[in-house]
């Protein structure tokens, strides 16, 4: 009878999944087990925790190490990519605008022609100041993003040249 008492709370232990510790010697073995899953090695009898935790400190901060250089070289292609992005769409933008101040351009030119056929010139002097306003407007708005493009080339230029002085690592 006692026989089947241990039977079934040995069936019952292990059905829990070794929730719950049956005996000091079950604890330790399931301890060490536990212990060799997590490093994936065996425990050598009398080990010192000491040691494991002075391998896993050092492990850790190799890791980290590791991992802020990789943040580091990412971040600064990361940054040149951006900055690559930015003049792309600058660029468009400014292929946008030659576009627009052609085609007003060219409808002012048509007006004022149309104008010079008619004789009216009260219109022809409108069209030549509204010409003339557009062209600054032209001019000052291209100013401002031949400014910002070239910014964003020193900017590009000094991100290499500071990727090429750091040192390899």
């Amino acid at each position: 009878m006692k026989r089947f008492i241990v039977l079934v709370m040995v069936a019952f232990v292990f059905a829990l999944g070794s929730a719950a510790p049956l005996v000091g010697v079950t604890v330790t073995h399931s301890e060490k087990r536990a212990e060799e899953n997590r490093h994936g090695r065996k425990i050598e009898p009398g080990r010192n925790k000491e040691k494991d935790n002075e391998r896993k400190s050092s492990r850790d901060t190799n890791e980290s190490q590791k991992k802020s250089k990789e943040k580091e070289s990412n971040k600064s292609s990361d940054k040149r990519q951006e900055f690559q992005q930015q003049l792309k769409t600058l660029e468009g933008q400014m292929s946008d605008e030659q576009t627009k101040f052609s085609d007003r351009k060219a409808k002012l030119e048509q007006k004022k022609q149309e104008a010079q056929q008619k004789g009216d010139t009260g219109t022809v002097e409108r069209t030549d100041e509204l010409m003339k306003k557009e062209q600054e407007v032209y001019d000052r708005k291209m100013k401002n993003m031949e400014e910002k493009r070239q910014k964003i080339l020193d900017t590009i230029q000094k991100q290499t040249a500071e990727d090429a002085n750091k040192p390899a690592k």
